[in-house]
């Protein structure tokens, strides 16, 4: 009993402290609550401007995907796809957020735009594919398909209804929710102030009752006014409370500031005539609607203030009422929210700015593809024309090949023809000879070796022809067997001119090889020949090479010859075709190119390497 008696005797000591401890503390909370509403809805702009961002950057790589996919198709050059790849991390990355930041009402909408995208993706790796097999033409009809331009179409608008539809339904569910939230802020701010007026009003009695009740209620009341004073200056145009016909109770100093007025003037609605005259109108007007039905107030004006700027000024309040239920005043706050109005409409313009850059892009696409459409149809003109001279070529060329081939048939069978008649006119030259060794004079024996070394030179150029003509027949007989063979059955054959000129033969061990005995040794014949012929002072020294290289085994004849000038070397190997310098030593100018056709029967190359005056070196390949 004790206990109790000495707490509460120390409450009624303290009870001033307590009370005022209690009444910062409801302060505090109401004056948090209100400024944490307002910064949250003032936080929405900053989201609404990233979306309009991201929307934006979304198009520019969507765009991206379609230009890059329409180059690899003009090009054919796949260093496009290189760059289209390139674009996907930073087209994922802003797809991520874009979504994020839309989520909600509009989850639908982005699956199903998405879904589209998907599907733009795939016709476009499709058309990459169709290049890389060298398709473009059927690229070319994927990438300018109605599907794929009407499925591009649809997934820009999307974007854009998206953002619109997100921006609008925020907005509109942050509004509502700020205006319940700032209500309830409201009426709580009502509520403490009743609480506190009633608490205040016992305390000042219990601690005053030495005065009287008069005086009490007075000095309760002016220390209420200015603690209800101090809270409203805290909110930025401060608080208010009229009475239900309108008339002001109490404006709020920072309030009065702005319009510079009284508080004598605000009470003779002195703060309208700071407003247009519609926008006085039809707040009167819907006063009296909440007045009549005792509904919340909730009201947007503009107004100018002494300074001369405008102000947008939302304005909020509630009902307070008696026991009994009677309305006896109002009380709300006057929200700046200027700068909030002024980003909304810098929004609108953003939005406004980018959509007329979209618009300006994708006209300057259209002509794009125009121009595009125009220099595919002119590649195409080109390329038909460059397929009809294909086939005119390729024409000519076959009727050049029967008639290389009917020549060489002819020439086969000409030679054929001479080969028996000068077979026997050599017989008969050499019988003559050796029946006129006696008896005859020196100039008929010089028209007789005369007729004679002709004779065989004929017999030799028809040979040399015969190889020639078969070296494009399909006669040949192909095996394996030693190369050596084939040398020395072409130096048995050349045995004569050896010994009479005298000329020496070096040779490197030779490899086995596959290929036409005959042809390869024509191939060493002729080559030795050449050797033989070309020397002009002293014996032949004649190599027959043979060295493993880079490209494979290097087979060749070098001589000590007199070489070959730089500008018939490549002249030499075509039949009938030879150095004029050296005409004294040469034979029927076709032995080179029977070696050439020997080479190249076999699937390798030949050629020389000489330095005039300085012999010469046949090299070659065989397969």
């Amino acid at each position: 009993m004790i206990f109790m008696q000495k707490i509460k005797k120390i409450l009624q000591d303290n009870l001033l402290l307590l009370g005022i401890i209690m009444t910062l503390i409801l302060i505090s909370v109401n004056i948090s609550y209100t400024w944490n509403d307002y910064i949250a809805f003032s936080q929405i702009t900053d989201e609404e401007l990233r979306l309009q961002e991201l929307g934006g950057i979304i198009n520019y790589l969507n765009e991206m995907f379609t230009t890059s996919t329409l180059m690899g198709v003009i090009t054919g050059d796949l260093n496009w796809e290189e760059k289209y790849r390139s674009y996907k991390p930073e087209y994922d990355k802003a797809i991520e957020e874009f979504i994020k930041l839309s989520s909600g009402s509009s989850n639908d909408k982005i699956r199903e735009t998405e879904k589209i995208h998907e599907e733009l993706f795939k016709i476009e790796n499709e058309t990459f594919k169709l290049i890389k097999l060298g398709q473009i033409e059927k690229a070319n009809k994927l990438i300018y398909s109605d599907e794929y331009l009407n499925k591009k179409e649809i997934y820009t608008k999307s974007i854009q209804k998206i953002i619109r539809d997100t921006i609008e339904e925020r907005i509109e569910k942050e509004k509502i929710n700020f205006s319940n939230k700032l209500s309830k802020d409201i009426i709580f701010s009502a509520i403490t102030l009743l609480v506190l007026l009633s608490g205040w009003s016992g305390v000042i009695i219990r601690f005053r009752k030495q005065i009287e009740a008069y005086q009490k209620a007075e000095k309760a009341l002016k220390e209420s006014e200015q603690r209800y004073h101090a809270i409203g200056e805290l909110i930025p145009f401060g608080v208010w409370v009229f009475n239900p016909d309108g008339g002001v109770i109490y404006l709020s100093d920072s309030f009065r500031r702005l319009l510079g007025i009284s508080l004598e003037e605000s009470k003779k609605s002195g703060w309208l005539d700071r407003i247009s005259k519609i926008d006085a109108e039809r707040i009167l007007t819907q006063w009296k609607k909440c007045v009549k039905i005792g509904s919340f107030w909730d009201y947007l004006f503009h107004l100018t203030g002494k300074d001369g700027k405008e102000y947008a000024i939302l304005s909020r309040g509630v009902p307070i009422r008696d026991e009994e239920g009677n309305i006896t005043s109002w009380a709300g706050i006057n929200l700046d929210i200027t700068e909030r109005e002024k980003m909304e409409m810098e929004l609108r313009k953003s939005r406004d700015d980018l959509e007329k850059r979209v618009a300006e892009r994708t006209l300057e696409l259209q002509k794009a593809n125009e121009t595009l459409k125009e220099e595919i149809s002119e590649r195409k003109r080109a390329e038909g024309e460059l397929d009809r001279r294909k086939k005119e070529l390729e024409e000519i060329n076959k009727e050049l090949i029967s008639k290389n081939d009917e020549l060489d048939e002819f020439a086969y069978m000409v030679s054929q023809d001479l080969r028996e008649p000068l077979r026997n006119l050599i017989a008969t030259g050499n019988n003559l000879k050796n029946k006129l060794q006696e008896g005859i004079s020196e100039e008929t024996k010089i028209d007789l070796n005369r007729i004679s070394s002709i004779s065989r030179g004929m017999a030799l150029f028809i040979q040399d022809l015969l190889t020639l003509c078969k070296g494009g027949k399909n006669g040949l007989r192909y095996e394996l067997f030693p190369l050596d063979e084939c040398v020395e059955q072409a130096l048995y054959s050349l045995a004569v001119r050896i010994e009479e000129t005298k000329a020496t033969i070096k040779r490197d061990p030779l490899p086995d090889i596959f290929g036409d005995r005959m042809l390869l040794t024509h191939l060493y014949q002729n080559l030795i020949e050449n050797a033989i012929n070309y020397v002009q002072e002293g014996p032949p020294v004649i190599e027959l090479t043979s060295e493993k290289t880079e490209k494979g085994l290097v087979l060749g004849v070098k001589d000590n010859g007199t070489g070959i000038d730089k500008e018939y070397i490549d002249a030499i190997f075509k039949p009938f075709k030879r150095d004029p310098s050296q005409e004294l030593f040469c034979r029927t100018g076709i032995g080179l190119g029977i070696a050439r056709k020997a080479v190249e029967q076999h699937g390798g190359k030949i050629w020389v390497e000489s330095n005039g005056g300085k012999g010469a070196h046949f090299r070659f390949t065989l397969g």
